[in-house]
């Protein structure tokens, strides 16, 4: 998981130096989602600049808090045939594994030097 700025970065970069193979392939059937060695890059603006996080994911779990709350109103769109849904439903992630965690840090570096 990478910040925005970050993986677009890394989308410049090349899978090794004499190598006109991009580091980000694009997996196949999905031109906007893209990979390293078959794993997945996700991209969110919550990540801080400069960190890239490798997360497993046989060592994640997502815990739900709270049983979800749904709620509709018919009211709101009274023109017309159709019902407004909103769902709330509280949870967390564990990492029971934290050395499982990777973090890398991207030092800035100065293309002209």
């Amino acid at each position: 998981m990478a910040h925005p700025d970050d993986l677009l970065a890394l989308a410049r970069l090349k899978a090794a130096t004499c190598s006109n193979l991009p580091l980000l392939a694009a997996q196949a059937g999905e031109s906007a989602r893209r990979v390293v060695e078959g794993l997945p890059v996700l991209s969110s603006p919550y990540v801080p600049v400069g960190t890239v996080w490798g997360i497993p994911t046989d060592r994640t779990h997502l815990i739900v808090r709270q049983d979800a709350e749904v709620s509709s109103d018919r009211s709101v769109f009274y023109t017309s045939h159709r019902v407004a849904i909103c769902a709330i439903a509280r949870v967390g992630f564990a990492f029971p594994h934290a050395k499982a965690l990777v973090r890398v840090i991207i030092a800035a570096t100065d293309p002209t030097a």
